[in-house]
């Protein structure tokens, strides 16, 4: 009877030493993400209204729309216009921005989230564009395409 609970002890053993590390670990990875949250849900479909004179570069004679593919904090911007200007965009919390470099030009977009509509609300500046000066704009949800 020694060698059989032996033979008992050993396969017990050997199987909490094969078992007690991934459940450790799994336990450790839910402890350690229980902070973190999603970033807000901007992708979709947007209109865009202009309220200042601006320079007009992504104006058209219908209401502008705008196309967000999101992932993560990441997003990609894509407006209705004759060359479907694209800007990558980073959302930090409620605030959004990017960059973009476009026929020699570099649009800037910075914008606030609000809470809860849902709508942006920012500015479009052309940087290096001579007299261009700020856009200011709300963008509120569109229909879906």
């Amino acid at each position: 009877m020694g060698f059989a609970l032996r033979r008992a002890a050993k396969a017990t053993l050997v199987y909490a030493m094969l078992v007690a590390p991934p459940v450790a670990g799994l336990l450790w990875i839910l402890r350690a993400g229980e902070d973190l949250h999603p970033p807000r849900h901007i992708g979709g479909d947007w209109v865009v209204s202009f309220s200042g004179s601006g320079c007009g570069r992504l104006r058209a004679d219908a209401p502008l729309a705008l196309h967000v593919s999101q992932s993560g904090p990441r997003s990609i911007a894509t407006f209705s216009d004759a060359a479907h200007t694209q800007i990558a965009l980073r959302l930090d919390g409620n605030a959004l921005a990017g960059e973009q470099d476009r026929s020699g030009c570099r649009l800037a977009v910075a914008a606030t989230l609000s809470d809860p509509a849902g709508s942006l609300t920012g500015t479009m500046r052309w940087l290096g564009c001579g007299t261009c000066t700020a856009e200011p704009f709300v963008a509120s949800r569109g229909p879906s395409r």
